[in-house]
């Protein structure tokens, strides 16, 4: 089959299957080959810093951050199904090779989720406590949180330096009076590393985080799909249609025979020609004429017969000089005498002659 033979709906078919393959393989989360990682604490420092002015411009130093869909960790043992999520972005670092001034560096990092806060931020919306004598990691958590859990004890720690950097369980319990005290978003609202990057772009102009949401699966299929049917499945078709109409066109007109459903090829319309043979027997016919036109007779044509048919019955020709017999015909059987008559109708009887 040529490709200018088949259907709109195969296109349409076969555009629907190549845009579904692609969706499948640009949705997800994409492996982040040949970039640097970056932990969680440095991106938040490098996030809230102030831009650095380099020759009279301003440089922020971190810049181009991308997030990620949410993703899943494959069901383990350590893991147990937890979800994370992945940034990109390039941060600066000294220039390479001795050379004066900075350049940009790719990197990435994964967070999980609840977004772990570690530098305290009172723009990003981060309570303070100011704490009194008697106060634990325990009971702050229940007063600030609504419930002591495992998960808020952790988040209090992570974003205290004090606390986090106790040697001690017993030293992270304890709380000074009178210290003020962070107090982050509380893990049970899920907040992500797309929240904290919101919350700082509201206070920070340098910070212009863009989210990848052409890689959710939903809006991956729907944008291939569409893609791929408005190219295969409209333009690719249209311009092939184009070329082969116009080039039959050129050819000698649009073929209608290729929508019949008779399976024998259409005749050819043959042509005769005139050949010598023909030529000759025209004068032949003509020398006749001129022969027959001088002796005062009619004139007689004869054609030659072809081969394979049966000669027909010459015509009598008639010569107004010479009287010639007429030569009698079969004589016609007599019509049978016939009766008629009858009561009510007339009925025709046969009437047997007597010798």
């Amino acid at each position: 089959m040529e490709i200018d033979n088949l259907r709109w709906w195969h296109w349409i078919v076969l555009s629907l299957a190549i845009g579904a393959l692609l969706g499948w393989a640009n949705s997800g989360i994409p492996e982040p080959v040949r970039y640097r990682s970056l932990d969680s604490f440095k991106f938040q420092e490098y996030v809230l810093m102030h831009p650095m002015t380099f020759k009279g411009k301003s440089y922020p130093e971190i810049t181009d951050i991308v997030v990620y869909p949410i993703g899943k960790i494959p069901d383990t043992a350590a893991t147990k199904g937890e979800k994370y999520q992945l940034v990109t972005c390039r941060y600066i670092e000294q220039a390479t090779g001795g050379a004066q001034g900075f350049e940009y560096v790719s990197a990435y990092m994964t967070t999980s989720i609840p977004f772990d806060l570690k530098v305290y931020d009172p723009s990003l919306g981060i309570k303070t406590y100011v704490a009194k004598r008697g106060d634990t990691l325990h009971s702050v958590t229940a007063a600030m949180y609504g419930k002591d859990t495992a998960e808020g004890r952790q988040a209090i720690v992570d974003a205290n330096p004090r606390l986090r950097n106790a040697e001690t369980a017993a030293a992270r319990n304890e709380f000074w009076p009178g210290f003020r005290y962070a107090i982050p978003w509380n893990p049970a609202d899920m907040k992500t590393v797309r929240d904290f990057l919101d919350a700082a772009a509201k206070e920070h102009d340098w910070v212009r985080p863009h989210y990848a949401w052409w890689k959710e699966t939903r809006y991956s299929y729907v944008t291939w799909m569409g893609g791929c049917f408005l190219v295969f499945g409209v333009v690719i078709p249209a311009l092939i249609r184009g070329i082969s109409g116009g080039r039959k066109q050129k050819e000698g007109g649009y073929d209608l025979e290729r929508f019949s459903h008779s399976k024998e090829p259409a005749k050819q319309p043959t042509t005769t020609a005139v050949t010598q043979k023909d030529m000759d027997q025209l004068a032949e016919i003509e020398a006749a004429l001129q022969a027959s036109l001088k002796s005062g007779d009619s004139p007689r044509m004869t054609q030659a017969a072809p081969a394979e048919t049966t000669a027909a019955p010459a015509v009598r020709v008639l010569n107004a000089t010479k009287a010639e017999p007429i030569q009698p015909t079969t004589p016609a059987v007599p019509e049978e005498e016939k009766v008629f008559g009858g009561e009510y109708y007339p009925v025709a009887k046969t009437v047997k002659k007597h010798d």
